[in-house]
């Protein structure tokens, strides 16, 4: 696991020594320790690829009031309400690769101060929710299957900066999912802030010339997937 400073980690070390250095080996109870005993002092906590962490802990995540930055992806967990009910004061969250439980990922939306929300490779099916997240910067869609056009999904998100939609596929009839409007066009010039746009082998590939044409500054649209 990783905490937000040097002080941070040597206390651990002397607080909790059975903590072992390799994440495989990383349980919930290992994680509900550390935070319990240094939990209130961190803004940032990445416990990506603990592949034995399955849950968080309700009854001490309320601690993490300084919590900005938090990266669970790769992990088994599929229930987030822990984290969206006591970290609402969250920056930027990775979930990449969580298989949510139906309707979990919605309560996403709760986290307003949300500024980088990574979804990529996960099972979220719906983003209708993303157009309450006033203040996203950066906004990964990569690798999903989802059933709701991604730019109007993101029809309030005046200050995105970044857009991924890389290997993503949208399950509505055609020829609508892939029909690049003027109502598309409005929301994206809306998008003052809009530099990086990656479509790499997605349904919206064949956007990224009209994208080009509609905007009235440069944008730089990735040439390859980051998957």
């Amino acid at each position: 696991m990783l905490v937000s400073n040097d002080f941070s980690m040597r206390m651990l070390g002397q607080l909790i020594p059975q903590v072992p250095g390799n994440k495989s080996e990383v349980y919930d109870s290992t994680f509900e320790s550390v935070i319990r005993k240094i939990g209130a002092h961190q803004s940032l906590i990445d416990i990506s690829r603990c592949i034995m962490l399955t849950s968080l802990p309700y009854g001490c995540l309320h601690m993490c009031k300084s919590l900005l930055y938090l990266d669970v992806s790769f992990t088994k967990l599929n229930d987030i309400r822990p984290i969206t009910e006591n970290c609402t004061a969250l920056k930027a969250l990775n979930v990449a690769g969580i298989q949510f439980m139906e309707g979990s990922s919605n309560n996403i939306a709760y986290l307003a101060s949300l500024e980088v929300l990574v979804l990529r490779n996960s099972n979220v099916h719906d983003i209708s929710w993303v157009s309450k997240l006033p203040v996203l910067r950066s906004l990964d869609l990569g690798v999903l299957s989802i059933t709701s056009d991604p730019i109007l999904s993101t029809r309030h998100q005046t200050r995105l900066q970044e857009l991924l939609l890389d290997n993503t596929r949208i399950r509505v009839p055609a020829p609508v999912s892939n029909v690049f409007t003027m109502e598309h066009a409005a929301i994206l010039r809306s998008m003052p802030q809009l530099r990086v746009l990656n479509v790499c082998e997605s349904d919206w590939i064949d956007w990224v010339e009209y994208v080009k044409h509609v905007l009235d500054r440069p944008i730089y649209v990735e040439a390859s997937s980051r998957r």
